[in-house]
């Protein structure tokens, strides 16, 4: 489950664009529940969601929650933003390695002076005006390894 609630002002700059199929996602992330999908012949685990398992081809795949815990991998900070992100800048983007082996593109929702790599963050729900999106936060204590 998802711990960390984040109050955004206003819409999302870039509102998602929903299918039939990602909806799963958006509606679990309502739920303070971060998901994606699995294959059910290889075992692979895929984000963004996919209907069908990169690995093997399969369409046999079904949803599971993730930990939603990790370690920025990279990161760099922004300063010179397109024009729907310029009333936020500067904010960090990174690329984060879960527990679960996947490698996630999000935004890092700390002090820009606080970043490093390898740096313990936890998923953070964004709740902006017309709906969610996620992020990551920095994680107090230790965190399982990556």
């Amino acid at each position: 489950m998802i711990e960390h609630l984040v109050p955004m002002s206003g819409d999302r700059p870039y509102p998602p664009r929903t299918t039939d199929f990602t909806q799963t996602f958006w509606d679990g992330l309502s739920e303070r529940r971060f998901l994606t999908t699995v294959c059910k012949e290889c075992g692979k685990k895929t984000f963004p969601p996919k209907p069908i398992c990169p690995a093997c081809m399969s369409a046999k795949v079904e949803w599971v929650e993730l930990a939603g815990e990790g370690h920025i991998y990279s990161f760099t900070i922004i300063h010179a933003a397109p024009s729907i992100f310029s009333q936020e800048t500067p904010y960090a983007v990174g690329i984060v390695d879960t527990v679960e082996g996947l490698r996630l593109g999000a935004r890092l929702l700390m002090s820009p002076d606080r970043l490093r790599v390898s740096m313990p963050v936890s998923i953070a729900r964004m709740d902006y005006e017309d709906g969610p999106y996620f992020g990551f936060v920095e994680t107090k204590g230790d965190s399982a390894d990556v």
